[in-house]
């Protein structure tokens, strides 16, 4: 073998490793005999996308899940004059589209996007299939997984067929801040105007109820993120509507800022 073909064959099973012990790691895989991590890793390969680059469309056949090892995807629904809903964020060691496991011929139900430089693991569906079949805690797992998504679906209904503009961005932010560390601190994944399509408000109300939170001080702006007054934000919500971390669906049109709870 030539110096070349040596360099690169280590190369090669270096990656293979690294890819290999990064899927042992997740949660969702976690319980995967060593020949399983191996199976999985041969049928894994690495993608890397830019700011705004899309990685699948609507419709088209769903043969490869994606692990997001770096960076954010947006799901999202666009209609026919090109406005967009957004209907979730994935993050770090999230996958796409486990939801679609059990499918028989399954197809992409929404798009998806990088938001800022993203790297991601493609993954063929049959051999994760093939895992999911033979292993009954790797289809727990994923059962688990579906019904975490379906509930925050239903949080996501509720959020914005129940509340005005404001309770939806004080809902969105305290299931936000439940990610970080200090449960107070948020830094928002992805951009204002996206944001604001995800909570079905016009950006420029956005901007304004985001203004009037500053200016009560139970938001800070510090160093890149906000600082939440979570307390006092909390007031603001009934305890049905504090809801979790946001993976959502369509809602109301875009700038629908007049739906409350009957009698408010």
């Amino acid at each position: 073998m030539c110096r070349a073909c040596a360099q690169d064959h280590r190369a090669a099973l270096s990656c293979r490793e690294r890819i290999g012990d990064y899927l042992a790691r997740l949660p969702l895989l976690s319980h995967l005999a060593p020949e399983e991590v191996e199976e999985l890793t041969a049928a894994s390969c690495p993608r890397e996308l830019c700011d705004g680059q899309w990685l699948f469309a609507e419709g088209e056949p769903a043969d490869r899940f994606f692990l997001v090892r770096a960076g954010q995807i947006v799901l999202f629904r666009q209609s026919a004059d090109g406005r967009e809903c957004i209907v979730a964020v994935v993050g770090q060691d999230e996958l796409l589209g486990e939801e679609q496991i059990f499918d028989e011929h399954p197809v992409r139900s929404l798009n998806a996007r990088a938001v800022g430089p993203t790297a991601l693991l493609s993954i063929s569906r049959n051999s994760l299939r093939r895992l999911v079949d033979q292993s009954p805690t790797v289809r727990h797992a994923f059962l688990q997984t579906i019904d975490r998504r379906q509930r925050l679906l239903l949080d996501h209904i509720e959020r914005l067929t129940l509340q005005n503009a404001q309770g939806r961005l004080v809902a969105y932010l305290l299931g936000e801040a439940k990610l970080s560390p200090d449960g107070r601190r948020v830094r928002l994944r992805i951009p204002k105007h996206a944001l604001a399509s995800h909570l079905a408000i016009q950006p420029e109300t956005l901007s304004r109820v985001m203004s009037r939170l500053k200016a009560s001080g139970k938001i800070r702006e510090e160093r890149g993120s906000m600082l939440l007054d979570t307390a006092r934000l909390r007031e603001d919500l009934e305890p049905a509507e504090n809801l979790g971390p946001s993976w959502g669906c369509p809602g109301p049109p875009p700038g629908d800022d007049t739906l409350r709870r009957p009698g408010r």
